[in-house]
């Protein structure tokens, strides 16, 4: 009867201890180093507020900026797309393919690469050619991809 008393306590402790390193490595990636980390606004071209946030199938990050643009991020550097006017971006997403669309807060379009492959900004309102129609646009809050 004393056995029993004692085996239930143990077998606990036991399974317990058994968990404990793998509850302690779910913190961190196989490096040691921590998953996220912080970047100072003034390390990027942009300003320091960003509305939205996307990513391509590359992995590339996609920001929308309150004033300046699109800020990329690859993992290594930082890049600034503007768009035709300055204003700012409310909405971002990206497609199946990897097409990043772009709303604003008077303007709509998509990045597309230019001849050197640089990502360029491509407004779908400026092919508005009715005046009183491009006039109408409104801010882009929300923008849904398949």
């Amino acid at each position: 009867m004393g056995n029993t008393n004692l085996m239930k306590p143990l077998f606990l402790l036991l399974s317990i201890l058994a968990m404990l390193p793998t509850s302690l490595t779910a913190q961190v990636n196989r490096s040691g180093t921590p998953i996220v980390t912080t970047v100072d606004a003034l390390e990027t071209d942009g300003d320091p507020l960003n509305l939205c946030i996307t990513m391509d199938t590359r992995g590339v990050m996609f920001f929308g900026n309150q004033s300046k643009g699109v800020l990329t991020y690859d993992g290594l550097k930082w890049k600034l797309i503007p768009l035709n006017r300055p204003q700012r971006i409310n909405a971002l997403a990206s497609d199946y393919r990897g097409v990043v669309y772009v709303g604003g807060t008077n303007d709509f379009g998509f990045l597309q690469p230019d001849s050197k492959g640089d990502l360029k900004y491509e407004s779908f309102a400026d092919r508005i050619t009715d005046s009183l129609t491009r006039s109408e646009i409104k801010a882009v809050m929300s923008i849904a991809t398949d």
